[in-house]
């Protein structure tokens, strides 16, 4: 649950940061034919309408329109009681109320744009359907692509100013985990343990899971009731500052266990030292040990984190940061581990 005031630090993330990522969208549209760009945002898909204008919803949903030149305008299905904290923590352009999303957009499209217009969505396979459905049949005249490989492009070599956004989210969630100073057995006052300090130091939002039991699975479970805790369990932590989600994982066992988990904690550090997003490095085993899966995820859309096919990726995109994770079958006891890796 995000809490608290959403404030605008102008130190942390600059005007100028959000007017560069407007105008560079803006060329890319221009080389691509684009007469508008649509950017869907809501409490599940804040990210690509928050790396443009820094605004992130606490509820409801909107629409940004982004057009060759100007500020984005937001069409926002909320109050206009609203409007002007929305002002005072993001930078844009117009806010429209747009209680009817699809209905209202397609309105504004069709008053700035010449028939036969194409316009990008970005995550345009995310888009709700009540949305989509209503711009593909609402009677307007423009050609609908999907901007997601073209907005990603940008979106991925991140700035100087996320990059600082990283690191403090991340640091959020490593002092949280050193805070914790007892053993627990029951998952609820681990969690509110572990969330109190995370929104101590500063997180906007948090998502705890937990697998109760390694020595069964390494399946991180939500909390929806009591998880009774084994001896050996693992806490995946996700930490949003200032619209930007890292997600970081700790195991917890006995101390003979903890300690000859030493050697696999020293390879995963060497492993993300290591890892290049744009070569062939990711581990296929530990000792002889397979690995049951290893998953690079990083912000490419609308969604904080979406997983990365490095088979597929183009080595000319270049990736700023991502969240690593892995896990294998060591002993007796599964050991994930998921951590922040940043482009050398």
């Amino acid at each position: 649950m995000r809490r608290g005031l959403i404030s605008w630090s102008k130190d942390e993330v600059p005007e100028q940061v959000l007017i560069e990522r407007v105008q560079a969208l803006q060329d890319a549209m221009k080389q691509h034919e684009l007469a508008a760009c649509l950017a869907y945002t809501s409490i599940a898909q804040p990210s690509a309408v928050n790396w443009l204008t820094h605004f992130t919803p606490y509820w409801s949903e909107a629409l940004l329109v982004i057009l060759p030149s100007g500020p984005p305008v937001l069409l926002a299905s909320l109050t206009k009681r609203v409007h002007t904290w929305i002002h005072e923590v993001s930078l844009m352009g117009e806010i429209i109320m747009a209680p009817k999303l699809g209905e209202n957009a397609q309105a504004f499209l069709n008053d700035k744009l010449a028939p036969g217009s194409k316009v990008g969505v970005i995550g345009l396979e995310s888009l709700p359907g009540s949305i989509a459905s209503v711009l593909v049949t609402a009677g307007g005249a423009q050609e609908w692509v999907d901007a997601s490989a073209m907005f990603a492009d940008l979106r991925m070599r991140s700035d100087a100013c996320e990059m600082g956004l990283v690191k403090k989210a991340e640091r959020i969630a490593q002092a949280a985990f050193s805070a914790l100073a007892v053993s627990y057995t029951e998952s609820s006052s681990l969690a509110a343990a572990l969330e109190l300090q995370a929104r101590l130091g500063g997180a906007e939002d948090v998502i705890i899971r937990i697998a109760p039991d390694l020595s069964k699975d390494a399946v991180f479970r939500r909390l929806e009731g009591e998880l009774p805790l084994s001896s050996m369990y693992s806490v995946e932590l996700s930490v949003a500052y200032k619209g930007v989600w890292i997600r970081l994982v700790e195991n917890f066992a006995d101390q003979a266990t903890t300690q000859e988990w030493g050697q696999l904690k020293t390879w995963w550090s060497q492993v993300v030292q290591d890892f290049k997003f744009n070569a062939a490095t990711t581990p296929v085993s530990f000792e002889g040990k397979s690995l049951e899966f290893t998953r690079l995820e990083a912000c490419q859309t609308t969604c904080p984190l979406d997983v990365v096919d490095l088979k597929t990726h183009s080595p000319n995109t270049p990736i700023g940061w991502g969240v690593l994770s892995t896990e294998i079958k060591w002993g007796r006891a599964h050991w994930p581990a998921t951590q922040t890796v940043y482009a050398s």
